[in-house]
């Protein structure tokens, strides 16, 4: 679908580069380390005009392996994060922040199971000084501690005030900002 959509060199050497490792699903599941790091490598171009359809596969390669590439989230997000600060583009903001939630859904357990893990790598969001961003922050991880009963909660709850006050913020006002959002969102009732 994206061959046609989108025409650009960015894109196209993805395709050329990935092309022999995607022919059926076993092959995809076989040579999914490299198919993974090809994408992460894809996302990382500077001014790349193939995000949209970069961040596209990756939803549709967690969704299709799920669990099988768990092991990649944290690179994945640290890609489709650094989207973020490199450029000032609503729809590039608007797709970063889709792909995410896709990745949240689809790997719901693995990261309910690592909450903790999964925090502290979005705490660069709560702590931004742009007001949409704690926002997205707080409603995608609100949507994991919503999921959370009995002692693994009290736990992350224990874990996210503290760091509060950890010394680690660069902007502490924006961070407490971020941490209220969360709370806020996290006893929203649906």
């Amino acid at each position: 679908q994206w061959k046609e959509l989108n025409c650009t060199k960015d894109f196209s050497n993805f395709v050329y580069e990935v092309q022999q490792y995607t022919k059926s699903l076993p092959m995809i599941l076989f040579h999914k380390d490299i198919i993974a790091n090809i994408l992460i490598k894809h996302i990382l171009v500077k001014d790349t005009q193939a995000y949209e359809p970069l961040l596209s596969l990756v939803i549709s390669f967690t969704r299709d392996l799920q669990e099988e590439i768990y092991e990649y989230f944290p690179k994945f997000y640290e890609a489709i994060t650094s989207l973020l600060t490199r450029t000032s583009e609503p729809k590039i903001f608007e797709s970063v922040f889709n792909t995410i939630a896709y990745l949240f859904k689809y790997l719901l357990k693995q990261l309910v199971a690592d909450v903790d893990k999964t925090f502290f790598m979005m705490r660069s969001l709560f702590e931004s000084n742009k007001d949409y961003i704690r926002r997205f922050a707080s409603e995608s991880f609100s949507f994991l501690l919503r999921r959370i009963k009995g002692e693994k909660l009290k736990k992350i709850l224990t874990i996210i005030l503290e760091s509060v006050n950890d010394g680690k913020s660069n902007s502490i006002e924006s961070y407490i900002s971020g941490i209220g959002l969360l709370l806020s969102e996290t006893i929203k009732v649906s």
